[in-house]
């Protein structure tokens, strides 16, 4: 059943906003609604440390049978860990790429090295490299010029020109110059190799840090309640002396939350919502619907209230949200978030089954069907709604 909401509002001395916070966080009674737009650079620092834990939990790997670190590490010590390791993978995979392309470009010419180049220019030889079209014959204007052909790249048919004299040899040829690169063709395969190796070493120690996956998840929800503390508090009206918070309340708890405000010292106006407020839904479990409860574990968002399926529809991510409720029938939309099937829209309407065992039986089946469905022939559809009406 639906638990009535009331809408109440806190008022208490601006020192003491952050502990009358902390004071509701502990009741877990009261889904906060901000007075006023949450900005700030303590919201900032704590968004951005939000993220940080987040990126860190999503960049280590799931391993079934990973070995515990000989140096355990505390949570925090894991995400610092992970950050150094992206930092230093990102600077691998650029080393590699910078290599990959002048290997690509260079690695034609052999072993040339520039300060090869360098050292025949002060004794009067001159090297210089080109590129020409398939097909075409490639000449210079001195005869005395030694051309040799290499390989073809990207660029084209490649050549080196070597000429004894004031200056390099002119090309007859339409050809394209290509500079000397500044680093060896060998500095560019050790480098290479050296990335590669890199790579293979942060690789094996995010598969050592997978045993201390669960610290990392316990310091994100650590992260993510103070993000939740901090964002409440920057959307709280404050004045020199006095602060208000806003938000609902299960009215069965309207009496606890007067008795704290009392012993608190807060100011308390409990009112009903009124069609403009948008009431997070709240649902609560007598003897005949317990049995269906564990289908449903209920989460807070912003301006709204998410109750997300723990066992249906497994392997995806799911949004679900209560757009209606009745006696006996109950709708929510499953929004599947699979990268590939963003549109793809699943609303279900089933009965709100009290028959105990079978119904669950009943309500898993269904599920487990459109899984199937889903995974079959989402590929045909950019976007659908599919009803369906469960009867006793």
């Amino acid at each position: 059943m639906i638990t009535p909401m009331k809408k109440v509002t806190i008022i208490c001395l601006d020192s003491d906003k952050q502990a009358s916070l902390e004071r509701l966080r502990e009741m877990g009674i009261l889904h906060i609604t901000p007075l006023k737009n949450p900005t700030g650079s303590s919201l900032n620092a704590v968004r951005n440390d939000l993220l940080r834990v987040q990126k860190a939990l999503e960049s280590i790997p799931d391993v079934k049978k990973a070995v515990p670190l000989e140096d355990s590490l505390t949570g925090e010590g894991v995400v610092e860990e992970v950050q150094r390791l992206l930092e230093v993978r990102k600077n691998a995979e650029d080393a590699h790429a910078e290599a990959e392309a002048n290997l690509s470009r260079y690695g034609v010419f052999g072993n040339l090295d520039p300060k090869s180049v360098k050292s025949l220019e002060e004794r009067g030889i001159f090297v210089r490299l080109y590129a020409t079209a398939r097909g075409i014959p490639f000449e210079t204007e001195d005869e005395k010029a030694v051309i040799c052909p290499f390989a073809e790249n990207a660029d084209g048919l490649c050549y080196a020109v070597l000429n004894q004299g004031a200056e390099p040899a002119k090309v007859k040829t339409p050809a394209t110059r290509i500079p000397i690169p500044a680093q060896s063709v060998e500095y560019y395969r050790q480098e290479r190799s050296g990335s590669l190796a890199e790579l293979d070493k942060v690789e094996k120690r995010f598969q050592e840090l997978s045993a201390e996956k669960g610290k990392v998840k316990k310091c994100l929800a650590e992260t993510t309640d103070a993000y939740a503390l901090e964002t409440a508090s920057a959307g709280m009206l404050s004045s020199e002396m006095l602060a208000a918070v806003q938000g609902f309340c299960p009215a069965p708890r309207v009496a606890e939350l007067s008795a704290a405000a009392k012993a608190a010292g807060w100011g308390l106006r409990v009112e009903d919502p009124s069609e403009e407020d948008n009431v997070p839904t709240l649902l609560s479990y007598n003897k005949l619907s317990r049995p269906m409860q564990f289908l449903y574990d209920i989460h807070y968002h912003e301006n709204t209230t998410a109750v997300v399926p723990s066992n249906a529809l497994g392997r995806r991510n799911l949004s679900v949200d209560f757009h209606n409720i009745s006696a006996r029938f109950f709708m929510h939309s499953i929004h599947m978030c699979r990268q590939e099937h963003r549109n793809i829209s699943l609303c279900i309407y089933e009965p709100f089954f009290t028959d105990g065992f079978i119904s669950v039986i009943l309500k898993i089946t269904v599920h487990i069907f459109f899984d199937f469905f889903l995974s079959h022939h989402a590929n045909f559809f950019k976007s659908f709604h599919l009803h369906t009406s469960l009867r006793n």
